[in-house]
């Protein structure tokens, strides 16, 4: 047996290949089938993300390169193997289970330490497990790679400090504020920075939110299924005393907040400070607007600073996760070899049995005389022996094997007792 994986990711390969080898969820089934087909493998997962494509494979025999996966994958997706095949990397046996653990924990995700891909790794390994295409050993594998992903970030700081400017934002807001159940959110912009931002001030207590935007049908649909409010940014001026808190994410050019719309603003609201966050580049809010009396401006170069500081933090984290999951490596990789000892403990065991049940026949039938109970003991006693007899090497046989010297056990029990596969 061995464990392989080959794929790319984006420390190699430019999104635009990444995104022409990705392979959607409905069509996993589909990509695992042909994989199976094409490649002489019994067991595979199949990992597509946004940051990687990477197939796991478990072959009997003849080990899978990368070469054949190339070849795959360019069938699969109708693109010729040149475009993509100097991207692909390759890793096999403790290197392979290495791997998968370091992506499951977010290791080696672009944003170190992130979460999201835990729940990536564990829909794939379920698909794959729908399809019938895991078994005796990727089933524990993937299973110990989801549990390692949550000790790490457990027992590690690794995803304890927010490394995406909404998340980072969010948390700063809930700071300023305390409770932010009471204070009026404004939104400009739809885009995926303005529907994560709203999501994390969702989540953190948030109820009363306006969107604003240049195409009224973009702000309906993150409005309306929140009970929010959905306004065209022409009509910006007019909602802005209503907000204690704005947070501009439009690719405008030009400042969509000028620093008299504000000043107008903190008039009709009589004072009340209202807290700005420009998350846009170029800037959507005049810088001058920070000069106003309670007016608090920030903008995307003040949360990254807190953001960079978060990612140097988990990276300080890094040797102790490393440890970790050499450890957890280490302990698969020894019931692994426990796994490949199966079969011949099985047979070891069935064997001397085989010998018992014979050498008892013989003996209960010239002992004719026994009551049914004394013919149980008998029968028990026999059973005990042959037990006691198998205790002694099959335990020798898995602590050699967790030493790495199983192989020459397995040949000297096999001569010993004449074992035929």
């Amino acid at each position: 047996m061995e464990i392989s994986v080959v794929g790319l990711n984006h420390r190699q390969a430019p999104v635009e290949l990444r995104e022409r080898l990705a392979v959607p969820s409905g069509r996993l089934s589909e990509a695992l089938a042909r994989f199976r087909t094409a490649c002489p493998v019994s067991e595979s997962v199949l990992l597509s993300t946004c940051n990687r494509v990477e197939v796991y494979a478990l072959a009997n025999g003849t080990p899978v390169g990368a070469e054949s996966v190339a070849r795959y994958l360019a069938d699969f997706h109708g693109v010729e193997r040149s475009a993509f095949e100097g991207f692909l990397y390759h890793q096999a046996g403790v290197d392979a289970v290495r791997h998968l653990f370091r992506v499951a924990a977010g290791m080696e995700s672009m944003v170190l330490g992130e979460t999201q891909i835990l729940g990536q790794v564990k829909d794939a390994y379920l698909a794959a497990k729908t399809c019938r295409a895991t078994g005796r050993v990727f089933n524990p594998l993937f299973q110990r790679a989801l549990n390692v992903a949550k000790l790490v970030h457990e027992r590690t700081g690794l995803g304890r400090r927010k490394v995406s400017v909404p998340s980072v934002a969010a948390d700063f807001l809930e700071k300023v504020f305390q409770d932010l159940s009471a204070k009026t959110l404004l939104l400009v912009g739809a885009g995926e920075v303005g529907e994560a931002m709203l999501r994390h001030l969702l989540e953190r207590g948030v109820t009363r939110v306006i969107v604003c935007t240049r195409q009224i049908e973009h702000a309906r649909a993150l409005a309306e299924p929140i009970q929010g409010k959905a306004v065209l940014l022409e009509l910006l001026p007019d909602y802005l005393p209503e907000a204690d808190i704005v947070v501009t994410c439009t690719a405008s050019s030009a400042h969509v907040l000028t620093t008299q719309a504000v000043e107008e603003a903190v008039r009709r609201r009589r004072g009340q400070p209202v807290f700005l966050l420009d998350l846009s580049v170029p800037r959507n809010v005049h810088p001058g607007a920070g000069d106003l009396d309670n007016v608090y401006l920030y903008n995307i170069d003040d949360l990254e600073s807190i953001v960079r500081q978060n990612l140097e933090e988990r990276s300080r984290e890094l040797d102790r996760c490393e440890t970790l999951v050499e450890a957890e490596v280490s302990e698969f990789m020894g019931s692994l070899k426990l796994l490949d000892l199966s079969p011949i403990i099985a047979r070891l065991t069935e064997d001397l049995h085989v010998i018992g049940r014979e050498e008892l026949a013989r003996a209960l039938d010239r002992l004719r005389d026994l009551s049914p109970e004394e013919r149980v003991e008998v029968e028990n006693l026999v059973r005990r022996v042959v037990n006691k007899i198998l205790h002694q090497p099959i335990s020798t046989l898995k602590e050699e094997a967790k030493a790495g010297e199983g192989v020459q056990f397995v040949e000297a029990i096999k001569r010993i007792f004449r074992l035929r596969f």
